[in-house]
């Protein structure tokens, strides 16, 4: 079996607004689109799937969308001067060895913006 990428689906109660936050904010691209969802295309095989839902998701149902950037301080300036809602600056975790921030999509979701300090490949 050979593995070609993933697709990770999250639900949103307003596409049109999700799309526009991943693609101005991370440059995601719609390769997909299909009733009521699109797959956006992140990295050459990283994609992430919205999909609309009916109403908001519950807190618990939510999960952690990290995506790993090589200029996590750029995605930060550029998040925090459209005004969306971060954690805080960028800052290094010892623990895990990364360069990170977290923000919260349009429907809540956490997102996580990371480098890591050691090879990735």
């Amino acid at each position: 079996m050979t593995m070609r990428g993933m697709i990770s689906f999250v639900p949103t109660s307003d596409l049109a607004r999700s799309i526009a936050f991943y693609r101005d904010h991370l440059a995601a691209r719609v390769r997909v689109t299909q009733p009521g969802a699109v797959i956006l295309q992140i990295s050459a095989a990283a994609y992430l799937g919205l999909v609309q839902h009916p109403a908001p998701v519950a807190a618990e149902r939510r999960i952690i969308i990290a995506f790993v950037v090589d200029d996590v301080d750029a995605i930060h300036r550029r998040m925090t001067a459209a005004g969306v809602v971060v954690d805080g600056a960028p800052r290094i975790s010892e623990r895990y060895q990364i360069h990170h921030f977290f923000a919260d999509d349009p429907d809540g979701h956490r997102i996580e913006i990371q480098r890591f300090l050691h090879a990735f490949d």
